[in-house]
């Protein structure tokens, strides 16, 4: 039986800021997957808000609509 041992550790063949590695159970793997897929899925919105705000913005305040006529 073959026994991997879980949690932080250090890989030394990396360069240091690489070097921090993280070994998971499949079940608290799937987990830290769906909670990453989760933290993405946020800030991709946040960011989607953000671009349209600013080019709201933008055409509001004639800096385009001087320019182009929709």
């Amino acid at each position: 039986m073959v026994v991997i041992t879980t949690g932080l550790w250090w890989d030394y063949s990396k360069p240091p800021i690489l070097a921090a590695t993280i070994t998971l159970p499949i079940d608290l793997g799937g987990y830290l997957l769906s909670g990453l897929t989760l933290l993405v899925s946020v800030a991709g919105a946040s960011f989607w808000n953000i671009v349209a705000f600013l080019l709201h913005h933008w055409r509001a305040t004639g800096l385009l609509a001087s320019t182009v006529y929709l």
